[in-house]
């Protein structure tokens, strides 16, 4: 009987812990495309590096370290958006003043021997700013949730939130703040998210919901050099699927498929060119 009970308390804990450690998808979403951000500005990074075969690793990283945003994600609540009709909506979003990230979208575009291009969707953060915007008035930042929602009813019918607080890092400064998922569809029933986050910017945050920021260019190229594959060999995740970016919500660190980094280190690479004979007169 002592034996039966401790198991089934036992049983009953490890539900619980199991539960508590399940990731719900609004939270999900939430790091995954902070996550993506972070990895794309670090991108970034590398492809502003002279990534020659005579770029040494060190300058690489450090133009990686000098492009890269890293973003820790904290005090998520998420739930069904009736819950939350009555509250301010600054009590979930902080306004668009003081330190903010200047934030830029980016791409990069790359072909080869008139082969396929390659395209990138990737993030350019050009330092901090200090912004003294001012809403019309308190009112207009108080209003409750269900008025913010009519306000944007043409982005389609809202059912589910997450709120959460973020802190941004880059270049050795930090800001903490508050930011805002909604999650519903358009009109035409399509899944739809919207983001307020007013330090990084809403449609920033919001193009890493869907975009992969997977850099095809410097594994399928010219461009994979030892010194590249040996920086991207990094972010090498076993656990990723090939050609694709994977991301780890715990650590909100990306990586790259071993498979991927091990196909780019054994192509064979183009031969230099012959070197000019010498003539003997």
């Amino acid at each position: 009987m002592y034996n039966a009970l401790v198991t089934a308390l036992l049983l009953f804990t490890l539900a619980h812990v199991t539960q508590a450690q399940t990731e719900s998808e609004e939270e999900s979403a939430v790091r995954e495309a902070y996550a993506r951000l972070s990895f794309a500005s670090r991108l970034n990074g590398l492809y502003s590096a002279r990534t020659t075969r005579e770029t040494k690793r060190g300058e690489i990283n450090a133009s990686i370290d000098r492009a890269s945003v890293t973003f820790t994600i904290r005090n998520v609540t998420y739930g069904d958006i009736r819950d939350i009709y009555l509250e301010p909506f600054s009590k979930f979003v902080d306004k668009r003043a003081g330190d903010v990230l200047q934030v830029g979208g980016a791409s990069f575009r790359y072909t080869e021997d008139n082969g396929p291009e390659f395209l990138t969707r990737l993030i350019s953060v050009n330092g901090w700013d200090f912004s003294d915007f001012q809403n019309s008035t308190a009112e207009d930042w108080n209003l409750p949730i269900y008025k913010l929602l009519g306000l944007i009813s043409d982005q389609g019918p809202f059912t589910r939130y997450a709120a959460y607080t973020v802190t941004a890092s880059h270049r050795g400064k930090s800001r903490t703040y508050k930011g805002l998922f909604l999650f519903g569809h358009d009109p035409n029933g399509n899944s739809k998210i919207t983001v307020a986050d007013n330090v990084v910017g809403n449609g920033n945050v919001q193009d890493f919901l869907t975009a992969d920021p997977y850099p095809a260019a410097y594994l399928e190229t010219r461009r994979a050099t030892p010194e590249v594959l040996a920086v991207l060999g990094t972010y090498r995740s076993d656990s990723c699927t090939a050609g694709k970016v994977c991301c780890d919500h715990s650590t909100m660190r990306c990586g790259l498929s071993g498979v991927d980094l091990d196909a780019a280190a054994a192509r064979k690479q183009p031969e230099p060119p012959p070197a000019a004979r010498r003539r003997v007169p």
